[in-house]
């Protein structure tokens, strides 16, 4: 009957309040399940209901995890930064160390060593640079202080060097 209901409108105007039965309506009787599945085959699958809030969910997931990449990258490429900026600065003391002339200007530049040391292994902790570049900057900073020492010990092997403290180890 509800299929031909502009038929029986036109002849019934009463039969424009016709309506389906609603499942949650208490009829008195249950609905057949033939009537039930019948009356609900005009409803959307759940899929397609629901397909523009999931494509909605996915592609605000798919952003998010971007997102999160993108930072991710760029905190390392800080602490990539980071860490290339100290190794600049002890070549740069490293330089100053093979032009030294005298044992006060490699004890300053030790002094300057151990306090970058210090700087870099705080930011370590603090997680301004990775252990990469940790390890990374290791190798010129051994190499800075081992040349301050053999500069040191050079120093004292010249005759007539007014210094005769002795070289740490």
């Amino acid at each position: 009957m509800f299929e031909f209901r502009n038929e029986l409108v036109s002849q019934y105007p009463r039969a424009a309040l016709m309506r389906l039965p609603d499942a949650r309506e208490n009829l008195g009787l249950s609905l057949h399940p033939g009537a039930r599945d019948y009356y609900s085959q005009d409803e959307p699958a759940f899929l397609v209901e629901y397909a523009e809030v999931m494509g909605f969910l996915l592609s605000f997931a798919v952003l998010l995890a971007s997102s999160l990449w993108q930072f991710r990258r760029w905190l390392d490429e800080r602490q990539k930064n980071r860490a290339d900026m100290y190794n600049l600065k002890v070549l740069a003391l490293l330089e100053q160390a093979q032009q030294a002339k005298t044992p006060a200007e490699l004890e300053n530049l030790r002094q300057t060593l151990f306090e970058m040391f210090h700087k870099v292994v705080t930011d370590l902790d603090t997680d301004r640079i990775s252990q990469a570049s940790f390890q990374s900057f290791t190798f010129p900073w051994d190499v800075a202080i081992n040349t301050i020492r053999h500069r040191e010990l050079l120093m004292n092997q010249e005759p007539g060097s007014g210094d005769s403290a002795t070289p740490d180890p």
